[in-house]
C-alpha cells in the first residue's frame, strides 16, 4: 500500500457540540452530528411544581350549634351536646392523571387522605352580658396550589394543569361569642 499525498487540502480544528477534531478536506467539513443533540436528564412523568401553600390548618365548617343570645346584664355560660357525623376526602380542582404520587413527594407526605368523624361534644361558653354565642363543627385541612404536570425525559413540561389540592387534617369546633348576632349560623 503506497502512501498517498493529499493536494490542496487543508488541516483544520473544528468544534462541534463540544467536540474538537482535526478535519482533513478540499472543502469546509459539513458536520455530521447535531449541534443540540437531545440529552436524557431524567425519566418521564407527572410531577407537581411551583407548589405555593395556600393555607395550613383552615377551618372548614361542617355544621354549627343553635344561636345564643344572654339578655342578662352578667356572663352566663351557654352548655351544648352536638353528636355529628361527616366524612371528607382530599381532592383535587383537577383531573390527577398520575395519581396522588407527585403530591404527595413535592408536599412530603401522604396529602391524600380521608376523615371520617361521628363525634359527640358537650361543650360550654361563656357568653358575656348583651351577646351571642355558639359553636361551628367541622375539620381543618391543607391547601396547595401548583402545577401537575407531565414531563418528558427531556426536562420539557408537554402537558400541565394549574390546580389547587385540599388533604384533610382532623375534626374540630370553634366556639363564638359576638356582640351582634353571626351573619349565616
Amino acid at each position: 500500500m503506497k502512501n498517498r499525498i493529499l493536494q490542496n487540502a487543508h488541516v483544520s480544528n473544528t468544534t462541534l457540540s463540544g467536540l474538537t477534531g482535526t478535519v482533513f478536506a478540499e472543502t469546509t467539513p459539513t458536520p455530521q452530528i447535531s449541534e443540540s443533540p437531545n440529552v436524557i436528564i431524567g425519566q418521564a412523568g407527572y410531577v407537581f411544581q411551583d407548589v405555593t401553600t395556600e393555607e395550613n390548618n383552615k377551618f372548614v365548617e361542617q355544621a354549627h350549634s343553635p344561636v345564643y343570645y344572654n339578655g342578662s346584664s352578667s356572663t352566663s355560660p351557654y352548655n351544648f351536646t352536638e353528636t355529628s357525623t361527616f366524612s371528607v376526602s382530599a381532592s383535587a380542582s383537577g383531573s390527577l392523571s398520575a395519581g396522588w404520587g407527585p403530591i404527595n413527594a413535592a408536599v412530603g407526605f401522604n396529602a391524600d387522605t380521608s376523615l371520617s368523624e361521628s363525634w359527640q361534644y358537650q361543650v360550654t361558653v361563656n357568653v358575656p352580658a348583651k351577646h351571642y354565642g355558639w359553636f361551628d363543627y367541622g375539620y381543618y385541612r391543607d391547601e396547595w396550589y401548583g402545577d401537575y404536570a407531565y414531563q418528558n425525559q427531556y426536562g420539557e413540561i408537554t402537558s400541565d394543569d394549574w390546580i389547587t389540592v385540599y388533604s384533610p387534617r382532623s375534626q374540630e369546633y370553634q366556639s363564638h361569642t359576638a356582640a351582634s348576632a353571626p351573619s349565616n349560623p
